[in-house]
């Protein structure tokens, strides 16, 4: 089968939470950080935090839940062996970025011809979050690479959510707005707002997100598809005042088609923040761990 749509999702949560619309027959989902810690006494602050008994019980179970997830879409995502952040700390998967470019050249799934997926879905990174920057440095990458061989395929970057929520309420917030407090999705303009900041050179046209509004039985489904995610659900719910499920957030998706990997790279570049001093340490919602 030829795999019109390759998503990469870093952690076994985020394509369903932040794509769903896009899944289906023709596509393909790649968990990117779906790895299981060998120490079977590791128990990280995270992990903790979710209830946990031990890091590698929580992994197996994350695996359990991402195959579940898929299930009624027909999908069964290939889950790659590289670790969570929260469990490779100061480590950067060096076989990463050329595990990424093979599983694109080959678009269709392992043992089937050859045929370039045509497009490619990655996490835009909000937030900063650094398993997300990773896939999506990476995914640009060797989708540029394929670009200078020849026809390459579409990139879209997905606005992760929940993080969305996160991105618009601190926008409104310093906006100096209360509409900022009311976490909920459909207020756009900051998410054009923080593209306009991570693609400087790209016209202003493209800062603005693509936008899928999924019909009310398809929210119900993707509804019950993060209820699968029974570890993370109630953390999630708590970040966001318990409005996770809420219907009219669910409903709406963002996107970013690209004009191309490689400018978006150059522009990503260009709009990096310096290099934080030794020792300092960022947080962000649900970056204290994995996900």
């Amino acid at each position: 089968m030829t795999i019109r749509r390759l998503v990469f999702s870093p952690h076994a949560d985020d394509a369903v939470l932040s794509c769903y619309g896009a899944l289906g027959p023709g596509s393909a989902v790649v968990t990117v950080f779906a790895g299981v810690p060998e120490d079977p006494g590791l128990l990280t602050d995270w992990d903790r935090a979710l209830g946990a008994a031990g890091s590698r019980e929580l992994a197996l179970e994350r695996r359990a839940e991402d195959l579940r997830s898929f299930a009624p879409l027909g999908l069964v995502p290939e889950q790659w062996p590289y670790l969570d952040g929260q469990y490779r700390p100061g480590e950067t998967p060096r076989q990463l970025s050329a595990d990424l470019a093979a599983r694109v050249r080959a678009g269709s799934p392992v043992g089937a011809d050859a045929d370039p997926a045509r497009e490619v879905w990655l996490p835009a990174g909000l937030l900063g979050h650094p398993d997300h920057v990773l896939v999506r440095d990476a995914g640009l990458a060797a989708c540029a690479e394929l670009a200078d061989e020849g026809p390459s395929p579409r990139v879209v970057l997905y606005a992760e959510y929940p993080y969305q929520l996160f991105q618009i309420s601190n926008h409104l917030r310093a906006a100096g707005t209360r509409d900022g407090f009311a976490w909920t999705n459909d207020r756009p303009e900051p998410l054009a707002a923080w593209a306009a900041e991570q693609f400087p050179r790209a016209t202003a046209g493209r800062h603005r997100a693509g936008e899928t509004r999924l019909p009310e039985s398809t929210a119900v489904a993707k509804a019950a598809a993060i209820r699968t995610h029974a570890t993370q659900v109630d953390v999630m719910d708590r970040q966001v005042r318990g409005q996770l499920l809420n219907p009219s957030n669910l409903e709406l998706e963002y996107w970013w088609p690209l004009h191309g990997a490689r400018a978006a790279l150059s522009d990503l570049a260009a709009s990096a923040p310096a290099p934080a001093p030794a020792g300092a340490s960022s947080a962000g919602a649900r970056n204290g761990g994995g996900r």
